[in-house]
């Protein structure tokens, strides 16, 4: 029993412009997805958890609530109230907002053809909760066979997961696209268990320690972090570092044996505790240092509304000189877009890097 699913396995759905819009914006963003891989991600990684499995969605929702009041002291009979009232309140709404989804009154809508998986033709084909939400999606298509009825409206519960997808926050949307690595690096940290991390791209190998997966101070980001040591280093040579979890690949992750009962000293989660808190997750690589900074006017407003990456400046800056403790990257990533705006005066090294950026971007339009 479950969705009838044609013999290509193909579907067509309907986006809105927005969906539309976020999905093509992630697709670039993962690069290693084309579009029919990354529809099927998303279906296969959500589509049990998305408000459009509306009937085990629901029941969550209910069972969540019954929980966190478990040990309220109300009467059974007003308990048993509760809960119907809201059981009733949480399908109404629900199926308001998978009836928005599908609501064909959009002013720019795109359609897409594409293939189903094996994987998520079983899913579908075997979706039995469907018998329950024949309203929302589509009529029962006859069939002899009690035991195996099939129903219509797949496009319309596929239309549901990709637009409920396209309304969640990118660090969610992070948390779909990439769970299987969510998953080996959590029971990793679990089971306190090292992991060799394989860059493909610059052919580095690293064994990692992870810690802990911490958002970045503005919350566009999860980064992965812990201490890090190259293939062949010396083996006391442990360094801070992270790596964002959106350009982590499962087929770059391996876990590794557990060689001790903690992979960290108290002195090491201190330090490591420390530097996240002055630098970010994001910027953990490198030392920190004293950066000096000319800003115009147009440059200090930047700086006072650009809040994404910004290094916090330091309580010893004038009016015509700011200064910052950071790493050189965190200062090159943020400062780069000032242009004119932003003169590096020191250090040295990330002035003549920042030169030599703008002279090769400069060549470009000579």
């Amino acid at each position: 029993m479950g969705f009838h699913i044609n013999g290509s396995y193909k579907i067509r759905v309907t986006l809105s412009e927005k969906a539309d819009t976020i999905i093509k914006d992630d697709l670039n963003m993962f690069s290693t997805f084309n579009e029919t891989k990354f529809f099927n991600q998303i279906i296969e990684n959500f589509g049990a958890d998305s408000k459009a499995s509306f009937t085990s969605y629901c029941s969550r929702q209910v069972e969540e609530f019954k929980e966190s009041i478990k040990d309220c002291k109300i009467p059974n009979e007003a308990k048993k109230k509760i809960f119907q009232t809201l059981e009733r309140k949480i399908k109404t709404q629900t199926k308001e907002e998978l009836r928005s989804y599908m609501d064909s009154k959009y002013s720019n809508t795109t359609s897409k053809l594409f293939r189903i998986n094996n994987k998520n033709v079983s899913y579908l084909q075997y979706y039995s909760d469907i018998e329950y939400e024949a309203d929302i999606y589509g009529a029962k298509i006859n069939s002899d066979d009690e035991h195996n009825k099939e129903y219509s409206g797949v496009s319309k519960y596929v239309r549901c997961i990709l637009e409920e997808y396209a309304t969640l926050s990118l660090i969610q949307r992070v948390h779909i696209i990439k769970k299987k690595e969510y998953d080996i690096v959590n029971a990793a940290i679990l089971q306190n268990k090292p992991l060799q991390i394989t860059k493909k791209k610059n052919s580095q190998e690293f064994m990692f320690y992870p810690y802990k997966i911490i958002s970045d101070n503005w919350g566009f980001q999860e980064y992965l972090t812990g201490y890090s040591k190259k293939k062949n280093g010396p083996n006391d040579e442990k360094i801070a570092s992270s790596f964002s979890m959106i350009r982590l690949e499962e087929n770059e992750i391996k876990t590794r044996a557990k060689t001790r009962k903690k992979l960290f000293s108290e002195k090491e989660i201190k330090e490591l505790e420390k530097n996240i808190l002055e630098r970010s997750p994001s910027f953990l690589l490198g030392e920190k240092e004293k950066i000096h900074v000319r800003l115009t006017e147009a440059g200090k407003k930047l700086y006072r509304t650009k809040l994404n990456y910004r290094p916090q400046k330091d309580s010893d800056s004038t009016e015509n000189e700011y200064i910052f403790s950071c790493t050189e990257q965190q200062a090159y990533v943020y400062f780069f877009a000032f242009g004119a705006d932003a003169e590096i005066i020191s250090p040295i090294s990330l002035r003549e890097r920042m030169k030599a950026a703008y002279k090769n971007a400069y060549e470009h339009y000579e």
